[in-house]
């Protein structure tokens, strides 16, 4: 069932916290030699090339409420909408890419998708997305993984 949302309630403002539920599979996080825990590319991963992220001001009880965090068992990274639009431009084969965020409230009214314009052609130039956005990702966890996952990452 579509969800509405006010007009108003539409803009991402450039200030506002947004939330990526994080499974727990190893190919999602790496550890540091340092011991410095690092969200992966991977986590960003999505069959549209549009990852789907929750913002923080329309969950009902973030980050531990069900959205943002879609599973009992996963993480929950945190990104500001500044530092996604400021992630932008990508350059692939000779294309630049804008990055956006915007509201798609269809499933949940918290939900939102960061986009390219023009859209990626494909999986190689949408890689440039997901290893932007795990740059990106704040280093304090709203919901951090399970410390019994993290130790038994390999380190690289």
């Amino acid at each position: 069932m579509p969800h509405e949302i006010a007009p108003e309630e539409a803009i991402i403002a450039d200030h506002e916290l947004l939330y990526r539920s994080v499974q727990l599979r190893n190919e999602n996080f790496h550890r540091e030699r340092d011991g410095m825990l690092r969200i992966s590319s991977q986590a960003f991963a999505d069959r549209s090339k549009e990852p789907s992220l929750y913002r923080h001001r329309l969950c009902a009880a973030p980050p531990q409420s069900n959205p943002p965090r879609l599973n009992s068992a996963d993480a929950v990274a945190g990104l500001q909408a500044s530092a996604i639009r400021g992630s932008g431009p990508l350059e692939h084969a000779n294309t630049h890419y804008a990055i956006d965020v915007r509201s798609e409230p269809e499933d949940h009214p918290a939900h939102a998708v960061v986009f390219a314009l023009p859209q990626f052609p494909n999986n190689s130039s949408f890689k440039r997305l997901k290893e932007a956005l795990a740059r990106i990702v704040q280093p304090d966890w709203p919901v951090p993984p399970d410390e019994g996952f993290v130790q038994n990452l390999p380190t690289r």
